[in-house]
Order: structure tokens, then sequence, then C-alpha cells
């Protein structure tokens, strides 16, 4: 007999990676959006790769890749990876480390092998251990095949050790004859075998959402934007790598709102011969690792705005 939802979805709420698959129409969308909003209120930051976003979908979200731009993902999915290094070596220098949750949904997975040239790496990198560092990423795919999953080789041994996996069934609806959900799937928990996976039933309470807005808005954490004490200001870059170390002393001997372009044309060395691009990516980094805040949406990259905490 299926496990009923509250027996099994306790498990996707935190699971640091989870795989999502399933034929057209199998309700792969709705499921992730369900638990994209579960995230929301346990406080997760939500980030969406989606190259074939189409309006409205994920609304209230930062949303990567609209218009199938690969660059736009290829760019998070190295950011990611090098938060996820940057996290464990902040880990190993800080006392019961525990930074903001970030959770990072892809969708459509299966597009990026040929598209994206940091997808091995970033594949590798979210199988490794993220949940010691916060660190979460769900994927949305047709098939759980290596190719289906972006054409990674050399990963069959850690993709079953690593992912909890979700597979939904579809059936034909009578009325409209179209693909729906048949509200059933498979579920395998890391390390064990497909003839051993567990069968489990959804529950239509389990929809999509239509907005994220008011949820994120609700559940900004405690402590965001508030002044930090004096010894902590001292030590925090100590924490940091180049050349976040740089650009954080920066903006903050600056004070207030420091944009893209002030820290493209400050004289700081370690930026030397670096694009705009690249420092956005970088303040993008220092706020994902609670380091301050960013203000970017609907702006150039000179534009872009950072305050550090």
């Amino acid at each position: 007999m299926p496990l009923p939802p509250e027996e099994w979805t306790p498990d996707f709420l935190q699971y640091p990676a989870i795989l999502i698959y399933g034929a057209a129409g199998s309700g792969k969308t709705t499921t992730a959006s369900w638990l994209v909003k579960e995230r929301l209120l346990l406080g997760h930051q939500v980030k969406v790769l989606d190259p074939h976003r189409s309006y409205g979908q994920w609304l209230g979200l930062e949303c990567i890749g609209d218009g199938m731009n690969y660059e736009a993902i290829n760019e998070e999915l190295l950011a990611f990876s090098l938060a996820v290094r940057e996290r464990y070596t902040q880990r190993s220098k800080i006392q019961n480390y525990d930074p903001p949750k970030l959770t990072l949904l892809c969708d459509e997975f299966t597009q990026w092998s040929s598209k994206c040239s940091h997808a091995a790496t970033f594949f590798d990198a979210c199988l490794a251990d993220i949940r010691k560092i916060n660190m979460h990423v769900m994927f949305i795919s047709h098939a759980r095949t290596l190719k289906g999953l972006g054409g990674t080789s050399g990963m069959a041994d850690a993709r079953d050790a690593g992912l909890l996996e979700l597979e939904l069934e579809a059936q034909v609806d009578p009325v409209t004859k179209e693909a729906a959900p048949k509200f059933l799937g498979w579920l395998k928990y890391p390390g064990v075998s497909l003839k051993n996976r567990q069968r489990v039933r959804l529950s239509k309470w389990m929809k999509e959402c239509e907005t994220f807005s008011g949820i994120v808005e609700e559940n900004v954490p405690d402590g965001v934007g508030e002044d930090e004490p004096e010894e902590k200001n001292l030590k925090v870059s100590d924490l940091l790598n180049e050349p976040l170390k740089s650009i954080w002393l920066y903006t903050k001997k600056k004070g207030g709102w420091v944009s893209c372009k002030q820290i493209y044309q400050a004289d700081i060395k370690v930026l030397h011969g670096k694009k705009m691009v690249e420092v956005r990516r970088y303040l993008g980094l220092l706020s994902d690792y609670g380091f301050g805040q960013i203000e970017e949406e609907k702006r150039a990259d000179s534009n872009v705005r950072f305050l550090a905490y």
C-alpha cells in the first residue's frame, strides 16, 4: 500500500539534494512548486534556473535563464559551486557556523549538458554533503538517467548515493484526453536500490503556488539590515578569501549602498582585469554568504547596489 504524504513528505522539506522526475503531465512542476513554498516558510532563499519559464511562473522568486539564456544559467552554476567551497572554508573558521539557507531549483535540467560548461562541476558539488552548509538543490527532469540529468559522465554511483528521488506517474484524463497527474509515485532514498524504492501517494493539497511574493516578504530572516557589534565588523573580513575580502572591506568602509560601478572604478588591485559582470557576481556571493544585501532586480550590472553588513 502506498505511503500517505504525511509519512514521507517531511523528508523532502530539508533534504539537500532532490530529484523529481517523470513523464509529461505527471505533476513535476506542481510538486516542486509546493516544495518551494514549504521551504520558503522554513526560511530558505530560493533561486530558480528555468530557461523555458512562462509568463507569471515562479512569481516572486529570483529567476535566472529566461528566454533560454544558458549563459546566465552557466554563471549561476559556477557561482553555486564556488559558494559550496567558500562556505566550507568559513565553516572551518567559524564556530557553530550557520549561514543563510539557500535552495536552487533547476528546472529543465535535461537541456544543460551541451549548453553549460559548468554543469558537471555543479552536479558534482550538489552530490557532496552540502547539508552542513545550508545549501540545497532540487532537480526537475524527465528521467533519472545521466543523459537526462545533463549528460554528466562517471557519476552514477554518486547520483545513487546522494539524491533523494521521486518518480511521478501520469495518466490520461478521461474527459480532456490529456496527460494528468496520477497522484502516485515511487520514492527512492539515497543508497537504496530501485527495486527497493517505496510506493507513495500524493495529495491534491500539494498544489502549485500561484505567487510566492507574500511568502518571501514575510520570511525575511531576523536581523537582516540591523547593526552588528563593532567587534564582529573588525574580524569578519578575516573569514573571506580574495577578491571577496577586498570588496567587502571597501564597501564597509564606504558605508551605505555602493554601486557595482563604484567598486569597478575603485583602485582595488585584486579586481584589475576583471569585468563588471564578475564584480556583480562577487556581490551576489557576498549576499548569499550573509555579508551584505544586494539590490539587483531589473538593473544593469553597473547600477547593481550592495550594502555591507
